[in-house]
């Protein structure tokens, strides 16, 4: 899924090379997966590099999907150690309280800088587990997630660092952590926190 999601993401042509770069594989390793990828129809090849195809897309909407990621997306965040951020929406979840930690060490075993998680309770994104607002402290990205505030039950999780490729293996690490399972559970909007 990393190859996915990094082509997800990067929204054009990656060349071979700086896929085995950015997600700190052998070339041999990525033109095996480039391969089976191509033969299940995922990608699409020309001389620019590989791209998602139209079902690559779909497979991957569908993964996020089932881990109730409403939107995703790139982007420079100076407030952020390394200055680049993966933000992923998530329609609504439960506040992991304490259990934000173990969300965030995942983020970091997988190669990121580190992850912010915050949830919309009472119009204002909390950062568990003590709850301050986050906009105290990340300006400009709450400037740019203020429609969320709204949504209760909403969160944010950014993964954060240098390379791209490491965010995705982060991000990976985050969806496949039992704490982020827990933090998503299929529950009511605004359940209590998950410590």
């Amino acid at each position: 899924m990393g190859v996915l999601l990094y082509l997800y993401l990067s929204k054009g042509y990656v060349g071979r090379a700086r896929l085995a770069e950015e997600l700190e594989v052998g070339e041999g390793t990525v033109r095996g997966v480039l391969k089976r990828l191509s033969e299940l129809g995922f990608i699409e090849r020309a001389r620019a590099g590989v791209r998602l195809s139209r079902k690559g897309v779909v497979a991957v909407e569908d993964f996020l999907s089932e881990r109730l990621v409403s939107k995703l997306y790139v982007e420079p965040v100076k407030e952020l150690e390394g200055g680049l951020a993966i933000v992923a929406v998530l329609s609504r979840c439960r506040n992991p309280g304490a259990a934000v930690l173990k969300i965030r060490d995942a983020a970091v075993r997988g190669g990121a800088a580190g992850a912010v998680i915050a949830v919309s309770e009472e119009g204002v994104l909390r950062l568990p587990p003590g709850g301050e607002d986050m906009c105290v402290y990340l300006k400009e990205v709450c400037g740019r997630l203020a429609y969320l505030r709204a949504r209760r039950g909403a969160a944010v999780v950014m993964v954060f660092g240098e390379r791209m490729g490491r965010l995705v293996k982060g991000l990976l690490e985050v969806f496949r952590s039992p704490h982020y399972e827990l933090m998503i559970a299929r529950t009511a909007p605004g359940s209590s926190s998950i410590e």
